[in-house]
């Protein structure tokens, strides 16, 4: 008797609207309990895809963008021109979905640039601009490459500069840059990481003229004797019961003195015969390749160091945010090892996530004005209870 009473109770003091309402609008406006646990259910999924969610500052955009390099050593820009880049330029012009394109002749070699629409397929696109320079190919001269194609992504900008600096040997600077190098195009979602200001080992050979003139030997002659021994050799394979292996001969040098010992001719009669290795006509030392680049870095107006700078791209659609925070972890552990050099520092000149954090946390603020701004005017028109609901 006292449910009834009560419910009755209820009934009274709704108002004819509430009371002739469709049960469905009833439960949904009036059961508040829904409410809050569809507000959950809101929240919930709204974070659980911020976690999921690719964080950019920037869309990808997918434009096919190429460029054609076609080499051709000892030709003027005029030759390069009329006999390269107008062959090319005479094919590609026709294509499906070309927008625009523009080249350059130079001192032995030739660069077309080459843009389509933005609603072109970049895989179609691609295979059509191959097909077209393969057949310009066929009309170029016979001392010009074969052309090069590369393509070009909207999104090559680097996410992440390091600068690597130091008063260490710039032997020990190229090692760890190209180990990170290495370690750093591991990481999913990275494309490529690329050094500025570094430079190649290599072996210098210098050869004396008058030892050779004495000897009657050429520097040609030095050159494929140089060559012929610098391969690995397949011999064969070994079957038997008990073994089974492959035999190749290992003949690239391995180091300095193996150069240095390899013997170019014979001299002598047929009693004493002996050979002349390269040490006796020249010198063989290992050193640095000549600077193609130059890389310095300063920091809070100190004296500029030499540095080799560390540019990492990531691959289309990798999240930047998660990219970054895996390479820096990656840079940290590897600076804490023994084997980093003490005198060795590095610093991150460029992140791309200082930016996208700083739009997110924007974004943030604004809706919570927002949110903050309705429920101060729904307090304002109704009660705090209806308001907060």
């Amino acid at each position: 008797m006292t449910s009834s009473a009560n419910a009755s109770q209820d009934k009274r003091q709704e108002t004819d609207d509430v009371a002739n309402a469709h049960p469905l609008a009833r439960f949904f406006l009036l059961k508040t309990t829904f409410g809050l646990l569809f507000t959950a259910l809101l929240m919930v999924g709204g974070y659980m895809a911020y976690l999921n969610l690719t964080k950019e500052s920037l869309p990808d955009l997918d434009i096919p963008q190429a460029t054609i390099t076609t080499l051709w050593p000892g030709a003027d820009p005029d030759t390069i021109e009329k006999k390269v880049t107008q062959e090319i330029e005479d094919e590609i012009s026709t294509l499906k979905g070309l927008k625009t394109f523009s080249s350059a002749s130079n001192d032995s070699f030739s660069i077309i640039a080459v843009e389509f629409t933005a609603d072109t397929n970049s895989d179609d696109a691609m295979q059509r601009l191959r097909d077209a320079v393969a057949d310009a190919q066929a009309n170029l001269p016979e001392g010009a490459e074969a052309p090069a194609i590369e393509q070009v992504s909207v999104d090559d900008r680097p996410i992440m500069t390091i600068a690597l600096y130091g008063d260490v040997a710039d032997v020990t600077l190229n090692e760890v840059a190209q180990q990170l190098q290495d370690r750093f195009e591991t990481i999913g979602g990275v494309n490529e990481a690329a050094l500025g200001g570094m430079r190649d080992e290599i072996i210098q050979i210098l050869l004396d003229p008058q030892r050779l003139l004495a000897l009657g030997i050429s520097p040609t002659r030095v050159l494929q004797a140089i060559n012929t021994a610098n391969l690995d050799q397949p011999f064969g394979n070994i079957d038997s019961e008990q073994i089974g292996a492959v035999v190749r001969l290992e003949g690239q040098f391995r180091s300095v003195e193996d150069l240095l010992n390899l013997p170019i001719a014979r001299q002598g009669g047929a009693l004493n015969e002996q050979p002349v290795r390269l040490g006796e006509l020249g010198t063989v030392e290992r050193k640095l390749d000549r600077e193609q680049t130059r890389a310095f870095f300063s920091e809070r107006r100190q004296n500029f160091q030499k540095s080799i700078e560390i540019s990492i791209r990531k691959a289309p659609g990798a999240d930047t945010v998660a990219v970054i925070e895996e390479l820096r972890q990656m840079l940290t552990a590897m600076a804490d090892t023994s084997d980093w050099p003490d005198a060795l520092q590095y610093a991150v000149t460029m992140d791309a996530s200082e930016q996208i954090w700083d739009s997110l946390i924007d974004v943030f603020y604004s809706g919570l004005q927002a949110m903050v701004a309705v429920f101060v005017i729904l307090f304002v028109v109704l009660t705090w209870r209806e308001g907060l609901i």
